[in-house]
């Protein structure tokens, strides 16, 4: 195969000219790194974000669309999982693998700021194309990758190794990382999580940076070593979106709302519901409230028969809140509320808080974590007045 060259070297351009890769060094890297050797196959999807059909490279009647989707800039999925049944018999997936967006990834690369000489632990091997992307910058003996599940490892050593690199790859737990071959300089998460596990700071070396996104809020987190063990950094300006890290013992997550047993707490509320749609582009609010929520507290749509959305749900471990999007007269919308907390309140309060305090964009927002692994929030100054603790 010869034309991936240049479709390498046409996608490492479009994203220096967009800003993602600023270093020529990495623009060499992506330019020279074949992507479609770790992505041989992946799902087209429908509007509901389910796999429609299956597109591979060894196929001659895919070849094509295959090799153009690999070199855009966008997200493949690679693999998916059951984790529901839906009203209709139908089965619902959600992604389980995928070959991340190259803009996010050249993003994220950048913020990891790797020198000559750094040693890097990787937490998701995936595809392994990011493993390799480090490879190529640093040499494999630099590197090294984490991955849970022993299928996506064993395929990523493969591609790795007949692409030519030999970074050390361990399949385990990414939430303990990998004490073995710690200290490192950096560390770059390839999958979300709620809190950054101690085991990753305690492997971190003296003036050393995690480069992680966030379950929620699309958010990612860009924290420094403190000279006292601890870390201090902010979230990026770059919203990001990626799964969620599997550990030891995972169960996939039912994408169905279950309504507590109960009678609900019956009441009104004067914030328009629409306000906080978490399907709107209003990204540095949805990452302000759930900040300020439960971390186990998700907010969807309800629809009608038809489809439209007619409300939303907030649903955490053992609290629940339906918000209706029909006012019961002008300037306010019917609440009910079930369980320990009353979430709802916390919402109202939070978007007041979001309003009083200028309605700060997500780099404003920092993340303050101590030796003992309590990690906080806190706007603008880590010193300052409006810190909280982080949801976990």
């Amino acid at each position: 195969m010869t034309s991936w060259r240049n479709r390498a070297e046409r996608l490492a351009r479009d994203l220096a000219g967009r800003g993602a890769i600023r270093d020529p060094a990495w623009h060499a890297v992506f330019a020279a790194t074949p992507r479609h050797m770790f992505v041989p196959r992946f799902y087209t999807m429908d509007d509901l974000n389910q796999p429609r059909t299956l597109v591979r490279g060894d196929n001659p009647a895919t070849r094509h669309q295959w090799l153009d989707a690999v070199y855009q800039d966008q997200v493949l999925i690679t693999r998916y999982e059951v984790v529901d049944t839906m009203p209709d018999g139908q089965e619902a997936r959600v992604a389980a693998s995928s070959a991340s967006m190259p803009y996010v990834v050249a993003v994220m690369l950048h913020r990891l700021d790797v020198r000559d000489g750094h040693r890097v632990l990787e937490i998701g091997t995936g595809t392994g194309y990011n493993a390799a992307l480090l490879a190529t910058r640093l040499g494999g003996e630099d590197v090294t990758s984490v991955e849970l599940d022993e299928r996506s490892a064993a395929e990523a050593a493969e591609r790795l190794a007949t692409a030519g690199h030999h970074p050390s790859l361990v399949v385990g737990d990414g939430a303990v990382g990998v004490p073995d071959r710690a200290p490192y300089d950096r560390i770059i998460a390839t999958c979300a999580i709620s809190q950054i596990p101690i085991a990753w700071v305690r492997q971190l070396a003296p003036n050393g940076r995690i480069v992680a996104p966030l379950t929620f809020g699309s958010a990612l987190a860009v924290l420094d070593r403190t000279d006292e063990g601890g870390l201090v950094g902010r979230i990026d300006p770059e919203p990001v979106s990626f799964i969620t890290m599997r550990t030891t013992g995972y169960q996939p997550r039912p994408v169905k709302v279950r309504r507590p047993e109960g009678v609900p707490h019956r009441g009104l509320t004067a914030l328009d519901p629409r306000l906080v749609d978490p399907l709107g582009h209003a990204y540095d609010l949805q990452l302000w409230l759930a900040l300020h929520l439960p971390g186990s507290a998700n907010l969807a749509l309800t629809c009608s028969d038809d489809g439209t959305p007619d409300g939303i749900i907030l649903a955490g471990a053992d609290s629940y809140v339906d918000v209706g999007y029909q006012p019961t007269r002008p300037g306010t919308w019917p609440v009910n509320q079930l369980g320990t907390r009353r979430l709802w309140d916390t919402v109202e309060s939070a978007y007041a808080a979001y309003h009083r305090q200028d309605k700060p964009a997500r780099d404003r927002l920092g993340i303050t974590g101590n030796v003992d692994g309590e990690q906080y929030v806190w706007l603008d100054d880590p010193d300052g007045p409006y810190a909280w603790p982080m949801p976990g």
